[in-house]
This record gives C-alpha cells, sequence and structure tokens, in this order.
C-alpha cells in the first residue's frame, strides 16, 4: 500500500514535468521525498532534470527569492549533493555575474566529488575570471616590478604626496609606495575579490596606514577624503599599451586630482615594425597551401572582427625583422586631452610607412611600446631587447597592410580598421583548424581507406556525410569524390559564407550540403534531428586540446541515434597520454613567488590557482619529462577515474602532469596530437 502511494505521487510529478509545469511538479517530488525519504536516492537524478528545467523558467523571470528557497529546499532533501551545489555556481554565474559566490560552491562540490570533470570546468573557469593569467604574470615580472619600485621611490615626496593606486589588485604597487612613508596611500580596485585579498595583503605586511577601497567609478569623491591625489600610479596596460582600463580610470579619477598630480608612468609610446614569419603569419591569415587545396588561392583568407592579437614573440624560431620600427602613438598621462583623444579610438590607429630591407618580404605587422615611468626609468616590450618586460606581449596587428609600392619597397599600414583587404573572413577556430597542415593531411590520407570501406555495402553517390569539425574537411573531400550529402555546421555568418564560397570554389551544389547555424551559442544534440549517416566525423577535442563535456555528451547521441550499421564514426577512439613533468611556464602563470615581487604575497592568493591548463603549444614551452609516457585512458568518449602506475625516469619535483590525445581512425589511420597541462601541486597547497 505504501508503495502504491509513493508511485503514484512520482506518477504526478512525472505527468507535471511533461506539460511544463515544473513548479508544480517539483512540489509533488517534495512530497514524496519527504513522506517517504528512503526512495529519494532512486529519483534523485529526474528530480535534478526537473529541477534545472523549473530554475531556468525562474531565472528568466528574474524571480531571486523563489530560485534561492528552491535551492535552500532541495539542499535540504539532498545536503551534499554535488550537482545541486554545481547548479546553484552556475546559477550565480550566469544570471547574477556573482563569481565569488559561484566559485565558493563549485570548490564545495569539488572537494565533496574531484572526479567529476563539468563541478572541475566551471571551478577553474571561475578562478580564472577572478585571477586571471595576467595577474600572475604581472606579479612574476621582477624587471617591471624593480622598475616600477625605483621610479616610486624617485618620485614619492615623503610626508607631502597622497598617493592612489589605481586598478591595483592585490596591492604590490601601494606596498612600494608605502615603504617611501608619503602622507597617504590608498590603493583602489572595482573588484570586491580583489579588496578582500589586498585587505589580507596589506595585514601580513604590516602596511596598516594602506587603505584599501572599491570603487569602480574613481570620480566619486572617496568617503572621508580630505586631501586630492597628486601621485596617481598604474600598471594595467597590455599588449597594445592604451587599453580602456587604463584611460578610463584616469578620466574617472582626474576629478580627485590635485592640478599638479603626477602619474606613474608619466608618459608612453608604441611602435610597429614589420616581421617575416610563417610561423606568426598563420596566426592570423590561412596558409597558402590549404587555400590551394581548397581553391581559393587567389584570395587573402583573414580573422574576422579582430584588429590586434596578443603574441609573445620570443616563440618564433623563423622571425626576421624586416624593417625599422616606426612610432604610431605618444601619449602624455599627465594631459587631460591626450588622455580624452586616445580614449575614443581603437589602438593602435592611424597611418604608418615601413620601408621594407631589400630582398625581404613582409608578412606581419608587430607594434611594442615603451613607457616612461620616471625621467630616469623607462621600460619596453620591444621584442629585439634584452631587457624588455615579459607580463605583456607583443601586439600582432592584422588586416593592415593596404598598399606596398614595390620599387620603392614601401608599405603603407592603416591602423584601426577591420579586414582591410581581406577577401574572405573567418573564425578564429577554423583557422587553428586548416592552418594545422600535419592534422589535414592525416584527415585527408584518411578518406581513401573510408571509401574502400565504405564501398564494401553502399555505393559513395549514396553516402550520406555528417562532419561537424571547424571546417568540414573529410566531407568536402568525400564530396569532391561523389558523395551525396554533406552536414557540417557554421558558429558565425563570416564563417557560413565562408563555406558556401569553398564548395562553391570546388563545383559541390549547393543542394547536396545543409550548413547547421549554430550562431553565438553550443551545438545541441536535437539540432539533427532523425537524420542518419553513414560516415560521422565528430571529436570530443577542441581546438584547444581540452575534451569538451558537451561534444562528450553529443558524441553518445550520434552514436546511437545517428549511425547505421556498418557505418563509420571517426575518430573511433582517442587515447589520453599522461606524463610527469616539472615546467618554469606554471610557475609564471599559475602561482607566485615572493622573490618577485619583494613582500609577502604568495600566500595570499595561491588558493586561487587552477588546475587545468590548455590551448598550449609544447615547442615553445620549456618543460623537463620526470617519467615514461603512460596511457590514461584508451577511450576519452568513455572515461572513468582510475589510478595509474608511472614508470619514473629522472629525478627531480613534479609541478605538472603533461597531457595529451592519440587519435585513432580506421586501422590506426592517423594520430592527431594535443597537449594540456594538470599542475600537481594541490590549490592551496
Amino acid at each position: 500500500m505504501e508503495s502504491a502511494h509513493w508511485r503514484e505521487i512520482i506518477k504526478e510529478a512525472r505527468q507535471l514535468e511533461q506539460t511544463k509545469r515544473y513548479n508544480e511538479s517539483i512540489e509533488k517530488y517534495y512530497a514524496a521525498f519527504q513522506q517517504y525519504p528512503n526512495i529519494k536516492e532512486n529519483f534523485e537524478r529526474e528530480f535534478r532534470i526537473t529541477f534545472t528545467k523549473l530554475i531556468e523558467v525562474m531565472s528568466k523571470s528574474e524571480n531571486e527569492t523563489d530560485v534561492f528557497r528552491h535551492f535552500e529546499k532541495a539542499n535540504e532533501v539532498f545536503p551534499g549533493n554535488v550537482h545541486l551545489l554545481n547548479e546553484i555556481g552556475e546559477y550565480f554565474l550566469k544570471y547574477m555575474n556573482a563569481l565569488p559566490f559561484a566559485m565558493l560552491h563549485f570548490k564545495k562540490a569539488h572537494n565533496i566529488d574531484s572526479s567529476l570533470v563539468c563541478i572541475e570546468r566551471n571551478l577553474n573557469y571561475s578562478l580564472t575570471a577572478l585571477f586571471p593569467k595576467r595577474c600572475y604574470k604581472a606579479l612574476n615580472d621582477k624587471r617591471k616590478n624593480e622598475a616600477y619600485r625605483a621610479a616610486i621611490r624617485e618620485l614619492i615626496i615623503p610626508k607631502v604626496d597622497v598617493v592612489v593606486c589605481l586598478n591595483a589588485g592585490p596591492g604590490l604597487l601601494a606596498l612600494y609606495a608605502n615603504e617611501c612613508m608619503p602622507k597617504s596611500v590608498t590603493t583602489y580596485d572595482s573588484s570586491i575579490f580583489m579588496e578582500k585579498i589586498a585587505n589580507e595583503v596589506m595585514k601580513v605586511n604590516s602596511a596598516n596606514k594602506v587603505i584599501v577601497a572599491n570603487n569602480p567609478c574613481y570620480s566619486e569623491t572617496p568617503v572621508g577624503m580630505r586631501d586630492k591625489w597628486n601621485l596617481v600610479i598604474i600598471d594595467t596596460f597590455d599588449h597594445c599599451m592604451c587599453n580602456n582600463s587604463v584611460l578610463m580610470s584616469l578620466l574617472h579619477a582626474w576629478n580627485n586630482m590635485d592640478s599638479e598630480a603626477r602619474v606613474i608612468p608619466y608618459k608612453g609610446e608604441l611602435f610597429v615594425i614589420g616581421v617575416s614569419s610563417a610561423q606568426l603569419e598563420r596566426k592570423h591569415r590561412l596558409c597558402e597551401s590549404i587555400k590551394i587545396y581548397l581553391n581559393i588561392q587567389m584570395c587573402n583568407v583573414e580573422l574576422c572582427q579582430v584588429n590586434h592579437l596578443e603574441e609573445d614573440l620570443k616563440y618564433y624560431t623563423d622571425l626576421e625583422y624586416v624593417t625599422e620600427p616606426v612610432s604610431v602613438l605618444k601619449i602624455n598621462f599627465n594631459n587631460y586631452n591626450d588622455i580624452m583623444k586616445y580614449n575614443s579610438v581603437v589602438a593602435p590607429s592611424g597611418h604608418a610607412q615601413l620601408k621594407i630591407k631589400e630582398n625581404h618580404k613582409i608578412t606581419s605587422i608587430i607594434g611594442f611600446f615603451n613607457l616612461h615611468l620616471s625621467d630616469n626609468v623607462v621600460i619596453t616590450t620591444d621584442p629585439r631587447s634584452e631587457q624588455r618586460i615579459s607580463c605583456w606581449d607583443q601586439a600582432l596587428i592584422v588586416n593592415t597592410i593596404t598598399e606596398i609600392v614595390p620599387e620603392h619597397n614601401i608599405v603603407h599600414v592603416n591602423f584601426g580598421t577591420y579586414n582591410v583587404g581581406s577577401d574572405m573572413k573567418i573564425s578564429s577556430s577554423i583557422l587553428t583548424f586548416l592552418n594545422d597542415t600535419p592534422f589535414i593531411n592525416v584527415i585527408l590520407n584518411a578518406v581513401s581507406t573510408a571509401c574502400i570501406y565504405l564501398g564494401q555495402t553502399v555505393s559513395i553517390s549514396e553516402i550520406d556525410i555528417l562532419d561537424f569539425s571547424p571546417f568540414p574537411i573529410f566531407g568536402l573531400e568525400m564530396l569532391k569524390r561523389g558523395a551525396r550529402s554533406l552536414h557540417c555546421w557554421a558558429m558565425s555568418r563570416y564563417d557560413e559564407s565562408f563555406l558556401r564560397n569553398v564548395f562553391e570554389a570546388n563545383g559541390i551544389p549547393a543542394e547536396k550540403v545543409k550548413i547547421i547555424r549554430v550562431f553565438n551559442k553550443q551545438l545541441q544534440r536535437n539540432m539533427l534531428l532523425t537524420a542518419e549517416f553513414h560516415v560521422i566525423f565528430f571529436s570530443v577535442l577542441d581546438t584547444s586540446g581540452d575534451i569538451s563535456v558537451n561534444r562528450r555528451s553529443i558524441v553518445n547521441t550520434l552514436q546511437e541515434a545517428h549511425i547505421g550499421h556498418g557505418s563509420l564514426f571517426l575518430p573511433n577512439r582517442i587515447t589520453l597520454i599522461g606524463q610527469l613533468v616539472y615546467t618554469k611556464h606554471l610557475n609564471n602563470e599559475n602561482g607566485l613567488s615572493d622573490k618577485n615581487v619583494g613582500f609577502k604575497l604568495a600566500n595570499s592568493i595561491k588558493q586561487y590557482r587552477v588546475s587545468h591548463m590548455t590551448n598550449l603549444n609544447l615547442d615553445r614551452i620549456e618543460y623537463k619529462a620526470l617519467s615514461d609516457p603512460v596511457v590514461v585512458s584508451h577511450n576519452c568518449n568513455h572515461m572513468n577515474s582510475v589510478v595509474v602506475q608511472v614508470n619514473v625516469t629522472n629525478d627531480g619535483v613534479c609541478n605538472a602532469i603533461l597531457c595529451w590525445n592519440l587519435s585513432t581512425g580506421i586501422g590506426e589511420l592517423y594520430n592527431i596530437v594535443r597537449w594540456r597541462f594538470r599542475p600537481c601541486t594541490r590549490r592551496g597547497g
């Protein structure tokens, strides 16, 4: 009798869910679990599915009170449930932009169960958003820190100056100013999270007189402020020098600055220089070999909607400087009119003429800058200088060469516009994919074998293909050989236009191709409806080399519902390989040494280190292998937590597990390598 009663309640809850009456359905689940607590574990998964739908509906109506009431009640029913904790964190992240609260829930869930990938991803995302990699790089740049410290010591007048540090993060610049004993020091950051860290840093370093404040608009006079600022310090520049963060902060602060106020740095100058590098050119332009294959060799194909990229030129082995540098922007940070002028433009902006050295070719334009912190202290990002600072990379300025005058070897360059002279525009995912020529070649080499395999059961003119690579290179080759149809996807209108142009250039009839538009959203399982395919080319790896949780879930749907008997799913296996290593790369971008800052900061920020770093190029990162490679999982489509024995081959401190993937087609057709780091050190340890 008892069994019949709870079964009836669950049945009613399911019926209400099917009619999208999620609130009433959840209340039925609550009633069933309250009366019969022994059954709740059996229905936890379907409860969560309905609960997720309810939260999505309620979030759209911005009914926060009811949302939190349901979260509280669900936690009472399922205390310590990692999926619900993750759900709460995602709500804070998606609908409230409350990163610190989201991070706390993700961390709590991860402490309960560290094996769930989606929770670890969310935790790493929130940690990176709260304390970005650029903050680690800035703090670890000892040369930059020493330069700022020297300039501050040179310029501060003890017991007279009223000092403010803008966008100051954990407060290092305020510590440098405080040791010079000015009248007062205030450190500002618009992030409440950073304010909390800065307060801890000041306490640890006995800098009790430093005022730590959170004020996103510096134009508002701070409470209790008596004296106007006469020394302003800022260091949140980027690879193009004049970002909006720096200029807007100075503009907002101007009302609270003394008429004779000084800014560190007091001026900056941006330069451009022409270079020749096939490696670098691939970062912003489609390479010639792939254009020839795609039959668009006469077209200039570049990144869409991009003015400049951030690149560290020291990693490019084929780089050659083929022009002298030319100054394109000078700004006086002590001049309000200068700041107003450059705040309204995209940096770099303007026009320049570069004279190319004889018998040389220019492939890219690079930007670097000098900052004058004082009359005696200058720092530079010039990649040719051995004294260059490392926290800011160089600017790879794309789509800029507008005219070349051959007889004089003169290049006219216009800055601040998108895609000047580009015939086609593509997203970074397609550019990265197609410019990986070893990858493209092994895919093309797989086509012949695939045709032989499929030809045993079906004519090539009857073959239907699904290719969800960033660009359907496998599908295109099959169409050129006579396949019946191709389903592919486009993530933007630029990509869709590029796909259609390539198909037309290769004589592929438009009716043979269906392009699924996935503009500004993730690929969903239901986008394919009931279609079946003879070949599906779909990898769980994204272009960063990481395993995509969304793609992995779609793989199961594709294999179950969209592929027939005797058909092919490529790659049919992705093996995960791991190796114990040591690399300095992690020390600079995922941790801090107090030796680099001269104060105690490391302990205050170590808990914000991430456990996973992707999109790495091991050709450009030095590391020491401490073990033999070992197979962690033979199939990334179906992974579980495992314990792996590793053969240690070298002594040393292990600070990461280097992971890469081997992708296998038919009969070991090809291997595709992608890299990522998993730092070994525990978060907070």
